[in-house]
């Protein structure tokens, strides 16, 4: 019974934020930049077809009141078209904009895994932990620690 505590005397066990770490790296901001810069341009589009709808909407309602059954059968399908329009252009958006987050966020986890390693082999740390923790105490807390270091400080 006294050997499991003489280990745990001797065990050095560190713990970090994640999420704070990896969103003080350089990389993350130049990630969200580069995300928002490469999707700009189907954001812009479906604003515009966003106005379409609206302009088509106001259409209908005058339609409705004064126009003949024709006119009003063909703005329907006109307005419906640009709604399918519209909704397909944005889930294809969101899955590609985070198919593009998926994988910055994979790149991110890789470089701090590497920095995490490092510290760990470094320093002589047993165990570091993560996400998942609900206490630590500011003893074993080395999430400042890798921040300076992914931040090249």
């Amino acid at each position: 019974m006294s050997q499991p505590s003489a280990v745990s005397a001797q065990t050095k066990v560190g713990y970090f934020d994640a999420i704070t770490v990896m969103s003080m790296m350089p990389e993350f901001a130049a990630g969200q930049r580069k995300i928002s810069s490469d999707f700009a341009g189907r954001a812009s589009a479906i604003r515009n077809l966003e106005s379409e709808i609206r302009v088509l909407e106001r259409d209908l309602e005058y339609l409705t009141r004064d126009g003949t059954t024709g006119e009003i059968q063909s703005a329907r399908l006109s307005l419906s078209s640009k709604q399918n329009e519209i909704a397909k252009l944005g889930n294809e958006y969101k899955q590609h904009v985070e198919a593009a987050k998926a994988s910055f966020r994979h790149d991110l986890r890789l470089k701090l895994s590497k920095t995490v390693r490092q510290i760990a082999v470094e320093e002589g740390f047993d165990l570091i932990l993560t996400d998942g923790v609900y206490f630590s105490s500011p003893r074993i807390n080395i999430t400042q620690k890798l921040i300076r270091r992914v931040s090249g400080n």
